[in-house]
């Protein structure tokens, strides 16, 4: 008993075989009809003609006997026959089931079980094909900082130690690769203090402050320091603290001439990257903040104003003191890798579009 598929229709396959099973039976019942009527069994078989009634039948009436290829084309013409006669209407039918196997192509219904397995073998390997054209297009377009140069840092144009002042979301995952591809040791938001502990930056940096030592004193081996705040969830309420805004005359006063690197952004687009990252939760801590005097909340207009204030803020600190190396450059800018070779000495290459967590860099 044939079984309907799950949209009520029977599968294309059994029709397939409905259909040639039912163009054989009508030939052979056909043939036996025949040679019952024309050539009973009693009916010598001529000298040296076949023995077979089916062959002798077929020999009598023109068609050629010897050979399998002879077969065929004997049961060909018995359904010319049959369709002459309008028993069957062979066009007809194989056009109608090209018909609706078109249809379902264009449907995408697959009801044979080994159509079904063949097209999803076939879906499987289209897929692992994409990704591995994904994966190459990727190398080739984007960059591994962690690689570098592969050789010897680059000479500087500047003096250290180099500090980013840049909130978080400003590009300061691109400004820490592009030094490390220069083949320099720059600190993003951690720092090794020794072969054993790390600890964030900033913790390191409030310390050194508190105990009146230079910011960056034992917070390890670096040349370079970038985002170094930090905004913390703790038992005794939320703790955050941002040398950009609490630590730059301690900064200036340890390190008359170092170089403050600051990257930045339209003020609408890092707010939008800010909402979006950690679902809000950094944008949430921020808000928690309050307390420590920074007036910040999750309203995104406060938000805004806050940044802004940041960016002019760090530019009149540079303004009043001079001896410091100030460079600025935008994240949204296409000439920020050649202003950054020109002014730092790093070649432009260097410079990519990084996200945090990411080991490729958009150039």
């Amino acid at each position: 008993m044939r079984t309907p598929n799950r949209k009520g229709r029977i599968p294309r396959a059994f029709r397939r075989l409905e259909f040639g099973l039912l163009m054989v039976m009508t030939v052979f019942f056909g043939q036996l009809f025949l040679v019952s009527r024309r050539l009973p069994e009693t009916e010598p078989h001529p000298p040296g003609g076949p023995k077979n009634p089916t062959k002798l039948f077929y020999a009598k009436a023109g068609y050629k006997v010897e050979g399998g290829k002879e077969l065929i084309a004997n049961l060909a013409a018995m359904a010319s026959r049959l369709k002459e006669a309008g028993a069957i209407d062979v066009d007809k039918a194989s056009a109608s089931s090209d018909k609706e196997q078109q249809q379902k192509r264009k449907e995408g219904e697959t009801n044979s079980p080994a159509e079904k397995l063949e097209t999803s073998g076939a879906t499987k390997s289209v897929e692992k094909n994409s990704k591995k054209k994904r994966r190459r297009r990727r190398k080739r377009k984007n960059w591994d900082p962690g690689e570098g140069l592969k050789s010897e840092p680059v000479p500087l144009k500047i003096t250290f130690p180099v500090f980013v002042p840049s909130l978080p979301k400003s590009g300061t995952t691109s400004i820490w690769q592009y030094f490390n591809c220069g083949g320099h040791h720059a600190s993003h938001q951690w720092v090794k203090v020794n072969d054993t502990e790390s600890m964030q930056s900033g913790q390191c940096m409030k310390q050194n402050i508190a105990l009146g030592q230079p910011p960056f004193q034992d917070c390890g081996n670096y040349d370079v320091f970038t985002d170094t705040g930090y905004a913390l969830y703790q038992a005794s309420g939320p703790n955050c603290y941002y040398p950009s805004v609490e630590a730059l005359e301690e900064i200036y006063q340890a390190y008359p001439n170092a170089t403050f690197v600051m990257v930045v952004r339209n003020t609408a687009s890092w707010f939008t990257s800010v909402e979006k990252w950690g679902e809000g939760s950094l944008l949430k801590r921020w808000g928690a903040c309050n307390t420590t005097g920074y007036g910040w909340t999750t309203k995104r207009e406060k938000v805004e104003a806050f940044y802004d204030w940041h960016t002019e803020n760090i530019r009149q600190f540079a303004m009043d003191h001079p001896s410091l190396n100030y460079i600025e450059v935008g994240l949204e800018s296409e000439d920020t890798g050649k202003l950054l070779e020109d002014k730092i000495g790093i070649p432009a290459t260097c410079w990519g579009k990084c996200t945090p967590y990411s080991k490729f860099c958009k150039k």
